[in-house]
């Protein structure tokens, strides 16, 4: 389950490089670059971990790609961390990789006042993007979510018909990826998180999906273990050390 995962978030930075802005890769390294955009702005090691990949990417950060976070996923996560310090590269997030088997998940009903409304139109989009920088603090602009609307199920969620949050299901193989779950900070509280991700596993399972993957923030974690997720990994990001 641990490459299920990673292969659905590094397809969907693929994706979206390919779709939206550049996708690169070399023999040590892959890069996914999108312009007026902060994410995925990514570089990860294409297949073995060793020092000249983590200089390469060293030197794009510092060179050409400022920007960017270098990401890797490993179960090891303060060995990582001081190997990275050698090469000028500090953790500035990281997030834990967790699964579920849909199996083992039991349709619920999910009971008004929340609403999960599929995003369809270029405006719809826009309107998507500027609530997803609400709830995350950073940016998948409008062009980037239009480019990918028919590849990619992104929602608005809603709340007594207000607007909640965002969230989105890509869908790799038999796998369910939970992305981009926020909830304006406004409507924080209320338990719209869980009714969200319980909305959303019902959809994957619907769907005839096997398993969901996710990466989860520390906030949220004790809320996806509750659902019956499962640890697998640690993904860490890297930005270039501040002088």
């Amino acid at each position: 389950m641990k490459e299920l995962n990673i292969n659905n978030l590094l397809s969907f930075w693929r994706l979206a490089g390919s779709k939206a802005g550049a996708y690169h890769i070399s023999s040590y390294l892959e890069v996914s670059t999108i312009n007026n955009s902060d994410w995925p702005n990514r570089i990860w090691v294409t297949s073995v971990q060793n020092d000249e990949a983590f200089n390469v990417a060293s030197k794009l950060i510092r060179d050409i790609h400022q920007q960017h976070r270098f990401s890797l996923f490993h179960e090891e996560a303060e060995k990582v961390n001081e190997r990275m310090h050698a090469f000028d590269l500090e953790l500035i997030s990281s997030q834990t990789g967790m699964n579920l088997s849909l199996d083992h998940w039991t349709l619920k009903e999910i009971i008004e006042p929340l609403k999960m409304i599929r995003v369809s139109t270029p405006k719809e989009a826009y309107e998507w993007s500027e609530l997803f920088k609400v709830s995350f603090g950073y940016t998948i602009s409008g062009e980037t979510v239009t480019s990918l609307l028919h590849d990619v199920s992104f929602f608005t969620i809603y709340h007594q018909e207000h607007h909640a949050g965002t969230a989105i299901l890509y869908c790799t193989g038999n796998v369910a990826g939970i992305h981009g779950l926020g909830v304006l900070p406004n409507m924080r509280g209320k338990g719209i998180a869980k009714s969200t991700m319980e909305a959303l596993l019902n959809e994957a399972k619907l769907k005839g999906l096997e398993f969901a993957c996710l990466q989860a923030s520390d906030a949220a974690f004790n809320m996806y273990k509750h659902l019956g997720f499962i640890q697998e990994f640690k993904m860490s990001n890297y930005q270039i050390k501040k002088q």
